[in-house]
C-alpha cells in the first residue's frame, strides 16, 4: 500500500515551519523569509541591477515576488510604488521599455536592506496608541490633528508642483515639528488621506521611535 500524498507534508516536532513558503519562527515568535528565498531574492535583485530595458513579463515576475516578500520585510510595500507605476506605463505585453528613475530608486531599496530586515514580529506588545490625522490640498496647503492639538498652513512655495505624496510627507514632518513627543512615542497610527503611501497609512509604530 503507497502512502498518502499528505504523508510529505508530515514534519517532526521543530520549532521552525515552512508555511505557505513563509518560515515561522515559534521561538523568536517571528516570521520570516526561508534562506533560499532570500537567496533567489538577492539573485533577481542583482540581475535587475544590470538592466536598462525590460518587457511587461519581466516587471510582473519581479512586482509579483516582490509583493509576496513584503509581507514579512518591514516598510517594503512603499517600495514597490515605483515599480508599478512603471508596470502601468505598458501599452502592449510585447513592447520593452527603458526602466525608470522611480522603478530603479525601488529596486535599489530592494537590494540594499531586505537581507538585513527579513522578519517580522507577528506578537506585539500591547501600547497606547495615538492616531496622527494628516491631509494636504493640492497647492492650498497642510493640516492635520493629534489628541487635542491641531495645525495649518500653506504648503511652501518650492513644494506646490510636486507630487502629493510628497506634501503627504511634508504635513508628517510638520506634525512632528509642531509635537517632537510624537517622534519618541512606541505606539503610533499614521492616517493619510492618500493610501499611495501604504506604509504609513493606519500603521502601527511599535518599537520607539519613528519608522
Amino acid at each position: 500500500m503507497s502512502p498518502s500524498p499528505l504523508f510529505a507534508r508530515l514534519s517532526s516536532p521543530a520549532t521552525t515551519l515552512d508555511f505557505l513558503g513563509i518560515e515561522i519562527d515559534t521561538l523568536q515568535m517571528e516570521a520570516r523569509l526561508p534562506s533560499e528565498k532570500l537567496a533567489y531574492l538577492k539573485e533577481l535583485l542583482a540581475e535587475w541591477g544590470h538592466c536598462t530595458h525590460v518587457t511587461l513579463r519581466d516587471v510582473e515576475v519581479l512586482t509579483g515576488f516582490l509583493q509576496f516578500t513584503s509581507q514579512v520585510i518591514p516598510t517594503a510595500h512603499a517600495f514597490l510604488r515605483g515599480l508599478y507605476d512603471f508596470e502601468s506605463e505598458f501599452t502592449t505585453p510585447f513592447s520593452c521599455w527603458w526602466l525608470s528613475k522611480a522603478a530603479c530608486r525601488d529596486i535599489a531599496w530592494w537590494a540594499t536592506f531586505p537581507m538585513e530586515w527579513n522578519g517580522i514580529c507577528f506578537i506585539s506588545l500591547q501600547h497606547c496608541i495615538l492616531h496622527v490625522y494628516t491631509a494636504v490640498s493640492g497647492t492650498k496647503g497642510l493640516r492635520g490633528f493629534f489628541g487635542a492639538n491641531w495645525f495649518s498652513v500653506r504648503c511652501p512655495h518650492c513644494h506646490q508642483t510636486h507630487h502629493i505624496q510628497v506634501k503627504e510627507m511634508l504635513a508628517m514632518v510638520h506634525a512632528i515639528l509642531c509635537c517632537p513627543v510624537i517622534s519618541r512615542l512606541s505606539g503610533l497610527a499614521w492616517n493619510l488621506t492618500n493610501v499611495g503611501i501604504p506604509v504609513h497609512y493606519q500603521v502601527r509604530c511599535t518599537s520607539p521611535g519613528l519608522t
